[in-house]
């Protein structure tokens, strides 16, 4: 029997037919809270975070029953400059779950990018995904996260992250996946080359 404790995000990968390439498999085995991935546009940034949160999604099946006994739920987001942004990495994990057959909770998971509506629930509530946009920063509240992907992170507004989200990962000590091509030297860049220096800790 699988437990929470002997899950192997890489077994669900196998299952998926999802093989990581060199340069992602480092990202999917870091115990990094923080992880920051400035890379071109073939690299697969979408299937990163979209596999990514698949693995949450299936670990979340040994616990679920202790958190909905104490009302809580392991809430994840993706956060894009738009909609079409964070859709891609949705359509991922949306996908991944149907080719798993897994039952998505019915009502609670929609996936409406053209409305902006992209949510998905599994196991009674307490595993919940939310695609939201960083255009509409009243939608970026909500309760504690167990983490959060940011597509084409470069684009966004580095208050965006101070301000609406890091504060958000703090109740469970949620971890952060930014990921993005370049966009010249901004905070986005601050934050990449924080995390090629060995004593930075965030």
């Amino acid at each position: 029997m699988i437990t929470a404790q002997a899950f192997d995000p890489f077994v669900v990968y196998d299952e998926l037919n999802y093989n990581p390439h060199p340069g992602q498999r480092p990202v999917l085995r870091s115990n990094a809270r923080m992880r920051v991935v400035s890379a071109g546009r073939r690299f697969g940034k979408s299937n990163l975070g979209g596999n990514e949160l698949t693995a949450e999604g299936i670990y979340t099946k040994y616990v679920a029953a202790k958190y909905l006994e104490e009302g809580k739920r392991r809430e994840f987001w993706i956060v894009g400059p738009e909609y079409t942004d964070s859709e891609k990495e949705f359509r991922v994990l949306w996908n991944n779950i149907r080719k798993l057959e897994i039952d998505m909770d019915k009502p609670g998971s929609y996936n409406n990018p053209e409305g902006g509506f992209m949510h998905l629930s599994l196991w009674g509530g307490a595993f919940q995904v939310h695609a939201k946009s960083a255009k509409f920063p009243d939608t970026l509240v909500g309760e504690g996260l167990h983490g959060v992907v940011l597509a084409e992170a470069a684009k966004l507004k580095e208050k965006v992250w101070i301000k609406y989200i890091r504060p958000m990962l703090a109740d469970f000590d949620g971890w952060a996946l930014m990921s993005s091509t370049p966009e010249g030297k901004n905070w986005f860049y601050q934050k990449w080359q924080d995390g090629q220096n060995p004593h930075m800790h965030d």
